[in-house]
């Protein structure tokens, strides 16, 4: 996973080292985050310079504030999850994150910037039918309008829904 902070500051999950490096504008090595991750997967950075990192060896989804202090432990509360995968945010620093063994509607859980969940319900796993997944990965909001687009890995697409979780369209085959 990467990402890119408002300052141009990017962000790479480094999964074989369990840590987060940082790197600045041009490309040069600043620091690591390390906070006993194990198979971190990927990051995001909301526009107030929270990070968030998705930890499945871990079973979490922790939240950061800019100056590396754990705000939230586990996003997934009472959820734990060893599937969590992709990570996103949007213009209004929502959290968006792959739980690709969640239950049906839980597949794409979304949080606000404090932790609480907020009623997106989206996904199941074990099909090819539209809100459907085999293997979701990665995604990615469109801050023009809200648009959620999710890698569907094992089904060899992208899906594409509207901010409330509604199916739009897809494209890829195999």
């Amino acid at each position: 996973g990467i990402c890119v902070d408002s300052n141009g500051v990017l962000y790479v999950a480094d999964t074989g080292n369990n840590n987060v490096k940082k790197f600045g504008p041009a490309g040069k090595y600043v620091s690591k985050i390390e906070k006993d991750f194990k198979n971190v997967i990927d990051v995001a950075v909301t526009t107030t310079g929270d990070i968030i990192v998705s930890d499945p060896g871990n079973s979490r989804v922790i939240l950061l504030d800019s100056s590396l202090t754990i705000r939230i432990d586990n996003l997934l509360g009472n959820q734990p999850s060893d599937n969590i995968r992709g990570i996103a945010t949007d213009n209004a620093d929502n959290i968006y994150v792959i739980d690709a063994s969640g239950k049906p509607g839980e597949v794409i859980r979304k949080f606000d910037k404090l932790g609480n969940r907020l009623p997106l319900r989206l996904g199941s796993i074990g099909s090819l039918n539209s809100g459907t997944f085999n293997d979701p990965t990665d995604l990615a909001i469109d801050n023009r309008n809200g648009d959620i687009y999710i890698v569907d890995s094992g089904n060899n697409r992208v899906q594409r829904f509207n901010a409330e979780g509604n199916f739009l369209g897809e494209f890829g085959q195999f």
